[in-house]
C-alpha cells in the first residue's frame, strides 16, 4: 500500500511539472480570403510558406504563451502576424508557423533567430533574419533577402535578386535573372545560373564563383577582397570584354586566353594589376577581381 502511495505521489508531482507546458501552449488554425499582402514576423520561430491550390491563406501557428505574445490583424487586403518576446531569453522553439498561400501574393517575412523556407509561388518577397537560414525554391518574382549571420540558398527560381548575408554563404543554383549578391565573410556561389540582367557578386573574405548555364547576355562583376573570384564557362563559349584585376603583392590572374593589354596601377601596398581582353563577339563587360586571391576565368 505504501509503495502505491509513493508511486501516486510521484505521478502527481510529474503531472504538476508538465501541466504548465500544456496550459501555455497556444495555436491558430484559420483561413483568410482576399489577401494580397502578407506580413509575418517571429521572434525565434521557424516560418514555412508554400503554394496552395485556392485563393485563401491557410495559417497554422503554434507558440508558447509564456515566451511570446502573438497579434493577428486582417485589414482590407493585408494580413499581419506579429510575435513579441515576453523575456530576454526566448527559447528557440517557442513558436512554429506554416502558411499555405496563393500565387501573386506579396510577402514580408521576418524572424529574429528562426529559419525561413518559402517555395513554389510567384510574387514579390522581402525576407530578413538575424541568425536564421533562408531557403527559397521554385519561385518567380522580385527578391530582397537579408540575413545577419544565416546562410541564403536560392534554387530553381527566376527574377530580380538582392541577396545579402553578413557572415554566411550565399548559394544560388539553377536560376536566371538579375543578381546582386553579397557576403561579408562567407562564400558566394552561383551554379548553373543564367544572368539575364547586369549582375554583381561580392565577398569581403570568402570565395566568389559563378558557373555559367549558357551564353552570357549581360554585364557581370565578380569580386573578393581576400578570396578567389572565378568565372567558369563550363564548356560554354568564352566571349566578352574581360577586365581582370588583382593586388600587386599577392594576387594572381589566370585565364585561358591572351590579354590585349596589361598595366600596373598604384604603389605596392595599395596597387593592383589590371589585364584586359576582348574575346569573340561578346558585347558584355565581365569584371573579375581580387585583392589577395586568384582572379580566374575557366573554359
Amino acid at each position: 500500500m505504501k509503495n502505491v502511495q509513493i508511486k501516486t505521489a510521484i505521478l502527481f508531482v510529474f503531472m504538476l511539472a508538465i501541466m504548465p507546458a500544456f496550459l501555455v501552449a497556444q495555436s491558430l488554425q484559420k483561413s483568410y480570403d482576399g489577401v494580397a499582402f502578407l506580413d509575418i514576423s517571429t521572434v525565434t520561430g521557424d516560418i514555412i510558406i508554400k503554394k496552395g491550390t485556392t485563393n485563401e491563406i491557410k495559417v497554422d501557428g503554434r507558440w508558447d504563451e509564456d515566451e511570446v505574445s502573438v497579434s493577428v490583424s486582417h485589414t482590407g487586403k493585408s494580413l499581419t502576424i506579429k510575435e513579441k518576446s515576453k523575456g530576454n531569453n526566448t527559447d528557440s522553439d517557442a513558436s512554429n508557423w506554416v502558411l499555405i498561400v496563393p500565387d501573386g501574393l506579396n510577402l514580408d517575412v521576418n524572424s529574429g533567430t528562426g529559419s525561413l523556407e518559402i517555395a513554389g509561388m510567384e510574387g514579390d518577397l522581402d525576407a530578413n533574419t538575424g541568425t536564421g537560414e533562408i531557403s527559397i525554391s521554385d519561385m518567380e518574382g522580385r527578391f530582397n533577402i537579408n540575413s545577419g549571420t544565416g546562410g541564403i540558398e536560392i534554387n530553381n527560381s527566376s527574377g530580380k535578386f538582392d541577396l545579402n548575408s553578413g557572415t554566411s554563404d550565399v548559394i544560388v543554383m539553377n536560376a536566371s535573372g538579375k543578381f546582386s549578391a553579397n557576403s561579408g565573410t562567407g562564400d558566394v556561389q552561383f551554379k548553373t545560373v543564367n544572368p539575364t540582367g547586369n549582375s554583381s557578386l561580392n565577398s569581403g573574405t570568402g570565395d566568389v564563383e559563378f558557373i555559367v548555364d549558357s551564353a552570357i547576355s549581360a554585364d557581370l562583376s565578380l569580386s573578393s577582397g581576400t578570396g578567389d573570384a572565378v568565372l567558369d564557362f563550363r564548356g560554354n563559349k568564352v566571349e566578352g570584354d574581360f577586365d581582370m584585376k588583382c593586388g600587386l603583392q599577392r594576387g594572381k590572374i589566370i585565364a585561358p586566353f591572351k590579354f590585349d593589354s596589361e598595366r600596373k596601377v598604384g604603389q605596392r601596398g595599395n596597387g593592383h594589376i589590371e589585364k584586359e581582353a576582348r574575346i569573340g563577339n561578346g558585347d558584355y563587360d565581365l569584371e573579375i577581381s581580387t585583392g589577395t586571391g586568384k582572379a580566374e576565368v575557366k573554359s
